[in-house]
């Protein structure tokens, strides 16, 4: 288990025994002025689940995240069942700093439908953002996403509201390929699409 000081003092976020557990590549192109790991963390178990679904509340709140679920501090399996169906193959991972504090975390799933296609997730914590670290956090999940969600995936899938400087900026960055506006099947709303392969959506 790993502390959180975002949840509180003492929080506890479960990790995955014998998950993924390794440096971020590129930590130094973020000006954090320590190096960070990638953990995997369960987010089946309530306390990790909890955590995740608070961030996500809190992104719906301030009009970053658009999301389909009502997380109201109960029933976190429940709603994590919502947000990432066990039939995608989901895979959270936790952006930690030396002390063990969960700086952000980032999760990448396969796509209804699409087997080939991972979607990626990531949230950055407030006090760390505008400091390189979802950039070289996505550069990471990108490079690795086979070995991550441990199968192929032929490409990665952003997508996110076009009110979402920070997420746009990075895609950009990266080099992704801005496939337009697309409808979120699941919200029923236009969304901006960025992804690794050009002809994803064809």
């Amino acid at each position: 288990m790993a502390s959180d000081g975002a949840g509180g003092a003492g929080c506890l976020v479960p990790l995955v025994a014998g998950g993924r557990d390794e440096p971020l590549d590129g930590w130094r192109e973020a000006t954090l002025g320590f190096a960070v790991r990638v953990r995997e963390i369960d987010h089946r178990a309530d306390a990790a689940a909890r955590e995740i679904l608070n961030d996500v509340m809190a992104g719906q709140a301030d009009g970053t995240f658009d999301v389909a679920i009502r997380y109201r501090g109960r029933r976190e399996r429940y709603w994590m069942q919502c947000l990432s169906p066990d039939v995608l193959l989901p895979r959270y991972f936790g952006l930690f700093s030396p002390a063990g504090v969960m700086l952000g975390w980032v999760s990448l799933m396969f796509t209804v439908g699409r087997p080939e296609l991972a979607s990626l997730g990531i949230v950055v914590r407030a006090p760390w953002r505008g400091k390189g670290l979802g950039t070289a956090a996505i550069r990471h999940v990108i490079e690795r996403k086979n070995v991550m969600l441990s199968r192929p995936a032929g490409a990665v899938l952003i997508t996110t509201k076009e009110t979402n400087a920070r997420v746009l900026r990075i895609a950009r960055k990266l080099g992704l390929h801005d496939l337009g506006l697309v409808t979120d099947a699941s919200k029923r709303v236009p969304v901006r699409a960025f992804a690794t392969s050009p002809i994803v959506l064809r």
